[in-house]
């Protein structure tokens, strides 16, 4: 019998047809993924990686393509949440916001002292214009290094790297209170992945008897960053922190994974995963006893 959408045959081939591309689009969908998580392998946090692993999960069970592929998203799912579980050891953080606030500290073995000190990072503006965006980071970082004297363990500079790249730095500090004097983009000698310095002697180098001093030690300072046209439209991640400090001993330079919860440096300590990323295993678990059961 004829109808407005022709025979039953016609309309199962239609049916089929349909089926046949959805399966193709679920198949380059797949196929994009591990380009997804490589492309924002620095900027994951765990929101976002908690929704990649849920959508491939949905994905996975929405699929008639049989046991393989479905398999192929739990696979990927778990990849996501390798992923989450490297960013809670050393990821970014990310400023997408005014009033954004993160504290850090660090603490580095240097001959006979103990380097140690804290700071907090707060966004402070964003604007935009026809030609550049900019944004502006508060910083305050105290050094609380024991020493007899204050200048014989001097914090004399301080970076980070930052994306998207920077293409100009200001910045602002009462220059009578001491500390850091100047800004950037420069890396500290050793640490090249550094991209933004502040020091408070010539250069980030170091030189000259300034910085802050032992003994907490502390100093307050604004930095205006200035990029191209829609650089910081969604923000700016702080990927990693790196230090300098001029002691009676000699001088030291050392990096720091920005969300270390152990705060220690140069390796060879295990950091806590965030109370999000021990989330994300359980929805991987729970994941693959909701596909196993899928399958069976």
């Amino acid at each position: 019998m004829w109808t407005a959408w022709g025979r039953p045959a016609q309309r199962n081939g239609l049916a089929k047809i349909e089926e046949w591309q959805n399966a193709r689009n679920r198949r380059q969908t797949l196929r994009k993924v591990p380009l997804l998580i490589e492309k924002n392998r620095k900027r994951a946090r765990g929101e976002r990686v908690r929704a990649l692993v849920f959508n491939l999960l949905q994905l996975g069970d929405s699929t008639h393509e049989g046991p393989s592929l479905k398999m192929s998203y739990l696979r990927l799912a778990i990849a996501a949440l390798g992923l989450a579980l490297a960013s809670g050891h050393a990821s970014a953080f990310l400023i997408d916001s005014v009033g954004d606030s993160f504290g850090f500290r660090w603490s580095y073995s240097g001959g006979e002292y103990d380097l140690e000190g804290a700071g907090t990072i707060t966004a402070a503006g964003f604007t935009t214009d026809r030609f550049t965006d900019t944004l502006t980071l508060q910083f305050s970082l105290t050094n609380n290094t024991v020493a007899d004297r204050g200048v014989d363990a001097r914090l004399t500079a301080f970076g980070f790297g930052i994306e998207p790249n920077a293409t100009g730095v200001t910045f602002y500090d009462d220059p009578a209170d001491g500390g850091m004097v100047s800004a950037s983009l420069d890396n500290i000698p050793s640490l090249k992945t550094i991209e933004l310095c502040v020091f408070g002697g010539r250069n980030c180098a170091g030189g000259a008897n300034g910085g802050i001093f032992a003994n907490g030690g502390s100093d307050i300072f604004s930095l205006r960053l200035i990029g191209a046209t829609g650089a910081f439209t969604n923000g700016a991640t702080i990927d990693l922190f790196g230090y300098k400090y001029q002691t009676d001993e000699g001088s030291y330079e050392f990096s720091c994974s920005t969300t270390s919860r152990n705060y220690q440096c140069g390796g060879g300590v295990v950091s806590v995963p965030e109370p999000g990323t021990l989330a994300l295993v359980g929805i991987a678990v729970a994941g693959l006893g909701f596909v196993r059961r899928k399958l069976n």
